[in-house]
């Protein structure tokens, strides 16, 4: 355990930057996930071992990679529900409608095809 002040600083840093409320586009990601889709940022040119293209087409290239997973995702028999670490488990339906609601600015495009 420990007191309230040990854990001030990973406190800072889960609110400030992991927390649901720090997305700049909407509600469900946070600041981070976009920071390290943005090859000018300093966390994803210098931190990351795989930096996004300077182009941009590294968004394009996983919106593409989202699609793909979510239309195999969406075959029936594939599954019913998602667990996740952040909201336990959902539908197989909510689960794809939050992932398109919070990755559908990497190409402007909805990720659904169905």
């Amino acid at each position: 355990s420990g007191t309230s002040i040990q854990h001030s600083s990973h406190r800072i840093f889960h609110y400030s930057l992991i927390t649901k409320n720090a997305h700049p586009i909407g509600y469900l990601l946070p600041k981070y996930r976009c920071l390290m889709m943005d090859p000018t940022s300093l966390l994803a040119s210098k931190l990351m071992i795989d930096a996004p293209n300077a182009d941009g087409s590294s968004c394009v290239i996983m919106a593409e990679s989202l699609r793909s997973a979510l239309k195999t995702l969406s075959q029936d028999g594939v599954c019913d529900h998602v667990l996740s670490s952040h909201t336990h488990e959902m539908s197989r339906e909510c689960f794809c409608q939050k992932l398109n609601e919070t990755w559908g600015w990497l190409d402007g495009t909805s990720l659904l095809e169905y």
